[in-house]
């Protein structure tokens, strides 16, 4: 019998869209964002989707969690230059 380990915030979502990468560890399991929950473990998170933009649902888990040092919206990678506006835009 085989068995695989399914890191905890996978096993949450159904359907993964958003994943994240945290510069720090998340201080909390599960992040209320424009209405849908990112489940995070370290310094991932991720969450299924939701109906706001990708730009907004990332400036929005950024103030809720820190800084982040990646971010993807279904195929869409947020690059380097993205990814700056998104989190100066969280300071605000």
């Amino acid at each position: 019998m085989l068995i695989f380990a399914v890191p905890q915030a996978q096993a949450k979502t159904s359907t993964v869209y958003y994943s994240a990468e945290l510069a720090a560890p998340a201080t909390n399991d599960k992040n209320i964002v424009r209405s849908v929950i990112f489940y995070c473990e370290g310094t991932s998170c991720q969450a299924a989707m939701s109906s706001s933009s990708a730009k907004n649902v990332c400036v929005s888990l950024a103030r809720e969690v820190g800084e982040l040092t990646q971010f993807k919206a279904g195929k869409r990678n947020f690059d380097a230059k993205a990814l700056a506006a998104c989190n100066e835009s969280a300071k605000s």
